[in-house]
Formats: C-alpha cells, sequence, structure tokens
C-alpha cells in the first residue's frame, strides 16, 4: 500500500498539461487573446516547479512512509546452503537486513522458516533484479561452490551495487590460485585469500560456528585472533552502524564497542581433521570468546 501512495504522489503532472497548453496558445493568439503568448512559458514554469518540489519531498515522504533507510547495510547472499543460512541468521539477530537468493526451494524453505528473507530464483536471471526490492541491501557476497558461477554473479550485480560492494569466496586450491583473472573479472575476495568455500565447509562440518565478538579493552581484536583455536573474522559491526568486510586486501579498522563476526573453529583444522588446540579443552570454545559472543 505504502508503494501504491507514494507512485500515486509522486506521479507524473504538467506534461500532458503543458502539451494541450502550447496547442490551445497558438490558436488563441491567432485569435488576439491578449496574454496567450505567457501561456506555454507559465506551463512549463509550473512543471518546472513540480519536478522541483518532488525531487525535495520524494526522500522524506520515503522516509515517512517506511520506504527507505538513510544507511541501508543489508546483505545480499547468493546460496542458501547450510552454514550461508546459519551466518545469515546471525547478521539477522544483530539487525541487518539479509536477503539470501537461491535455485533450490528446501533451502529457501528453511530459510524462511529461520526468518530470513529469501527468493527462490536464478541469480543471473536477467528479470530478477526488476523483481527485487533492494533498498535495504548495501553489498552482495556470493557463496556457491563454483568459482566462476561466482565471478559471474559479481559481474552481474556490480552496476547495482557497485563494483566494491560485490564479494565471493576465493578460488579454490584445487582449481590454482589464478592470479591472472583481473578484479574487473571477478568479486573482491571475502573473507581473504585462502578461506574457499571448501575450507569453510570442513570448518562448519567440524563444529565451527558463526560468533559475535564485542571488543573491550580487556579483549580486544588482537585477544580474539590469538584466542585458542581457529578464528576467520568475516565482518565488523561499528558502533555508528556501518558495515566493513575483511577481504584478501583490506582488514577494516577496529575499535572498543565494535562488533567484530567471526567462524571459530574451537580447534584448529590439519590434514585429517580438526586437531587439538594446546592447552585447550578438546571441543571448548576459544579463550575469550564466550564471554563476548552471542551465539545463534
Amino acid at each position: 500500500m505504502e508503494h501504491v501512495a507514494f507512485a500515486f504522489m509522486m506521479s507524473r503532472r504538467g506534461l500532458v498539461a503543458a502539451a494541450v497548453v502550447s496547442v490551445f496558445a497558438i490558436s488563441l493568439a491567432e485569435r488576439g487573446y491578449p496574454g496567450a503568448e505567457r501561456m506555454v512559458p507559465a506551463a512549463f514554469l509550473l512543471v518546472f516547479i513540480t519536478v522541483l518540489g518532488y525531487g525535495i519531498a520524494g526522500r522524506p515522504l520515503a522516509h515517512r512512509l517506511g520506504l527507505a533507510k538513510d544507511n541501508p547495510q543489508g546483505f545480499v547472499f547468493v546460496g542458501a546452503h547450510d552454514w550461508a543460512l546459519e551466518l545469515a541468521r546471525t547478521l539477522n539477530s544483530i539487525g541487518l537486513p539479509i536477503l539470501l537468493i537461491d535455485r533450490n526451494r528446501d533451502n529457501t524453505r528453511r530459510a524462511r522458516m529461520a526468518g530470513v528473507g529469501t527468493q527462490t530464483a536464478d541469480a543471473l536471471d536477467e528479470h530478477l533484479l526488476d523483481a527485487l526490492d533492494l533498498s535495504q541491501y548495501t553489498r552482495l557476497v556470493a557463496l556457491t561452490p563454483n568459482d566462476e558461477l561466482n565471478s559471474l554473479i559479481c559481474l552481474r550485480y556490480a552496476d547495482e551495487f557497485g563494483r566494491n560492494e560485490v564479494y565471493q569466496l576465493p578460488f579454490s586450491n584445487d582449481r590454482g590460485t589464478r592470479e591472472g583473472v583481473s578484479i574487473d573479472h571477478r568479486g573482491r575476495f571475502f573473507p581473504d585469500g585462502e578461506t574457499t568455500y571448501s575450507r569453510l565447509s570442513e570448518m562448519f562440518r567440524n563444529g565451527a560456528k558463526v560468533k559475535v565478538n564485542t571488543l573491550t579493552p580487556q579483549f580486544d581484536f588482537e585477544a580474539l585472533l590469538h584466542s585458542n583455536g581457529l578464528v576467520v573474522p568475516l565482518l565488523v559491526l561499528k558502533q555508528d552502524g556501518s558495515v566493513a568486510l575483511f577481504t584478501d586486501q583490506s582488514r577494516p579498522s577496529v575499535s572498543e564497542g565494535d562488533r567484530v563476526v567471526s567462524v571459530v573453529l574451537a580447534s584448529p583444522l590439519v590434514e585429517g581433521g580438526p586437531a587439538r588446540a594446546p592447552d585447550s579443552d578438546e571441543g571448548a570454545e576459544p579463550e575469550g570468546v564466550a564471554d563476548a559472543t552471542v551465539d545463534t
């Protein structure tokens, strides 16, 4: 209903009137009516004032109707498999809007049951963008197991989100580093250059969890990274509500009070499975993590 109200209030007015006035002004001027020559300029002045008014009032009106936000920080995830859903649920729990896109109806059904926004579709469908309301979302992350598909998705959505806000998992190790692939032909590698789909899947199979840690003077970012176990930071939710992602080429600045979202595995991975971390109990939370963590 809000969309209808906004469209009604922002609909074009004056163009038809200006065209009709132009026709009548010529006829009236030929018949000698005084002031007829001023009708066309007056009509176009009215159109200009209307357009100016819509430009000034459009954004506040959209906010009042709940159709726009000042600083949207949502994510579009392509891929709704198990650990993508866990990540989406965690980000939802801290107030970040999430949309999961997947062709698999079972995956999207589970996501909907978990309270996460979904779209059952092919992310490369040329008509999909027309069907989506992306006003809440600032960035896209391609999380499928197919490297080439992830790159194509990032290229497809680069115009919508901006080239700096489309991300994908790094290329799988068994396919080489592909250093020759330009950033212009793929998304930014998230969360680093080594944590591939296969590695993340292995971590979650061995009990990894998505954790949210609030940084304090006693438990800063370095303490989080050096906790017992394996910690892969994904993003930082700043105190001002903005979000910054970790990539292979950038590490966001963090400060006290920021919240860091990470994948945490209590025992580091080694060939053949997880190894017991030194000086820690098997299956225990990394030291210093549990007290400042929100589980999902």
